[in-house]
């Protein structure tokens, strides 16, 4: 598993282990000082459950539900991002068709170009549906056929997720995901009373367990969502690029 690799390798990193030694010392009694290395070192080694936070972070951006969505979003934002703007006329001079207005108003049911509209759907997105009891057909060129085509780039050896995946990059997520909880924690709500600093060595351990996990977990699900957005954009694009055409 080439993200639970990465996770566990990243997660001993200096800068990983650095900002959780600052932020455990900034919230404890001086007296713990001594003890956060060790503490630090323990919780990234042997106590990470870097398989969990692997399966629960980056294999879980790959789910059918995750990449539904994902796409489903990116999709919207790209065709809006299309249908915002005005489409020169060539040879009519200084004339342009304003598509959010125009488009809906000809391609909806019972308009000029409903029926061209639906073909151009059908070939550029997929086919919404089928005959009951066979499977739908999805053109390979279609929308929904690259974009089924997509996880075979993840599912072999020196795969887009292998590669993409590296401790580095896992790293330095993890490193910011650390920061970023640090600072949403320095400024608690009005009249919430500071936390109170960690006088045992036990609270102590069960802080630099949750710090670790949790700070690992938004690395993964970060880095699945890069990874999707990356692979899916060229397609989404394209595809978009087709229905204005």
């Amino acid at each position: 598993m080439p993200t639970a690799r990465a996770a566990r390798s990243g997660v001993t990193s200096a800068d990983v282990r650095s900002e959780l030694e600052g932020q455990l010392a900034a919230g404890s009694e001086a007296t713990l000082g001594r003890a956060i290395p060790r503490v630090v070192a323990f919780q990234t080694t042997r106590n990470f459950s870097n398989r969990a936070v692997a399966g629960e972070g980056v294999e879980a951006g790959f789910s059918a539900a995750a990449l539904t969505k994902q796409i489903g979003d990116a999709y919207a934002v790209a065709l809006d991002a299309a249908g915002t703007g005005n489409v020169a006329v060539p040879g009519l001079g200084d004339v342009s068709i304003n598509i959010k207005s125009s488009v809906p108003a000809t391609t909806q049911a019972g308009g000029a170009q409903a029926a061209s509209a639906t073909g151009v759907a059908t070939t550029a997105v997929g086919p919404a549906g089928s005959t009951p009891g066979l499977p739908v057909v999805t053109p390979s060129a279609s929308l929904a056929g690259q974009i089924s085509a997509l996880p075979v780039t993840w599912s072999t050896a020196g795969s887009a997720l292998e590669t993409g995946v590296t401790s580095g990059v896992f790293a330095a997520k993890m490193a910011s995901a650390l920061k970023a909880a640090a600072k949403a924690a320095a400024t608690p709500p009005p009249g919430a009373a500071p936390a109170a600093k960690i006088a045992a060595q036990r609270e102590l351990y069960i802080r630099a367990h949750e710090m670790v996990n949790s700070a690992a977990r938004a690395a993964a699900t970060q880095t699945a969502a890069e990874l999707v957005a990356k692979a899916v954009a060229p397609v989404l694009t394209s595809s978009v690029s087709a229905l204005q055409t």
